[in-house]
């Protein structure tokens, strides 16, 4: 559903004066996955171990990526979008099912903000893009009614899942990477390596903190007009969603590549959302459905709904002004300015 882009690398433990410490190893490895560049980097690990641990962790990303991509028409994952209409119940292995009953629990909390089967609107949405050309109404229309998170059932006896509308498609894009992410990190961590991160394009997921280190340091996206922040984490995940680097303008109108439910075209409203969660899975998604909600309605959302995760909102107004809102404890992860 969305893509996001920050930084976040060893480098980055050295802007602060945080305390004094040896440097450790910087053990890094990159591989393409997911459609995008995924770092992994284990400071202070034996070089050997680290070795067998990011290849291991690669291999279980690129698996989920066979079982969850809505590129691939063979995946798990399209072979069940092929299945709609037919009433016809379809098991479906223990990553899917992770994936589809963690989606259906966020749908029904955001009243359907966060939709897994709103692939017919993200193709659609997709080809608008590239042709810079609003979507024909007909067209849109069509998959509008193709989508809709009430026309997935689950059933947790046998581990099946039922697409009832015909033409449905589903799109595991606004929570896959962010369970792959906590897959390597489970990777990682049974290989004894205590202190990892694992970057999926922006995304950012940290185990332990770096030897002889207080925290991970991951700059986070700025507010227009203000310094950037860096926030100190440890055994969490940062995802931010917005449209800084993907947006579309048509007809004089900026679109997101965020889809709007609402209304089944990319968001209008500038901004973007940061989400700092105890796992990927839950900061991928939750920082669509906080961009979409903006920071009135987000913020209180978040503090009645999820405990123990903290976020920031940002969105620009119309007149060009910008309403950013935070939850309680998102600054006391922030690191300390120079």
């Amino acid at each position: 559903m969305h893509r996001r882009r920050f930084l976040a690398s060893l480098s980055s433990l050295a802007a602060l004066p945080l305390r004094a410490a040896t440097p450790a190893q910087p053990l890094s490895w990159q591989e393409p996955h997911m459609g995008t560049l995924w770092t992994i980097e284990t400071p202070g690990a034996d070089p050997d171990i680290a070795a067998k641990a990011a290849k291991a962790a690669f291999s279980r990303i690129a698996a989920l990526n066979t079982c969850l991509s809505d590129y691939l028409p063979d995946s798990e994952l399209s072979r069940l979008s092929a299945s709609s209409g037919l009433n016809k119940p379809v098991p479906v292995s223990s990553d899917l099912w992770t994936i589809l009953s963690k989606a259906q629990l966020a749908a029904a909390s955001s009243n359907g903000l966060f939709d897994i089967t709103l692939g017919p609107l993200t193709a659609l949405w997709r080809r608008s893009r590239r042709q810079q050309k609003l979507p024909d109404p007909a067209a849109l229309t069509k998959a509008r009614a193709a989508s809709g998170w009430q026309f997935l059932s689950l059933n947790p006896d046998n581990q099946s899942a039922l697409l009832s509308q015909p033409g449905m498609r589903l799109d595991a894009g606004g929570i896959a990477k962010g369970f792959a992410q906590d897959e390597a990190l489970k990777v990682i961590a049974s290989h004894g390596i205590t202190s990892a991160l694992v970057n999926a394009g922006g995304e950012v997921g940290v185990s332990g903190p770096p030897p002889g280190r207080p925290a991970w340091l991951v700059q986070l996206q700025p507010i227009p007009g203000s310094p950037t922040p860096v926030a100190a984490v440890k055994s969490s995940c940062v995802a931010t969603s917005g449209d800084l680097h993907q947006f579309v303008e048509i007809n004089g109108r900026r679109f997101s590549h965020i889809i709007d439910p609402a209304t089944g075209l990319g968001m209008e409203r500038p901004g973007h959302a940061v989400v700092i969660a105890p796992s990927g899975l839950t900061a991928d998604v939750l920082a669509t459905i906080l961009c979409l909600m903006g920071p009135s309605k987000g913020i209180p959302w978040l503090i009645q709904h999820h405990q123990g995760v903290e976020a920031r909102i940002s969105l620009t107004n119309p007149d060009g002004s910008t309403e950013t809102k935070a939850s309680p404890g998102f600054s006391a992860l922030l690191a300390p300015s120079k």
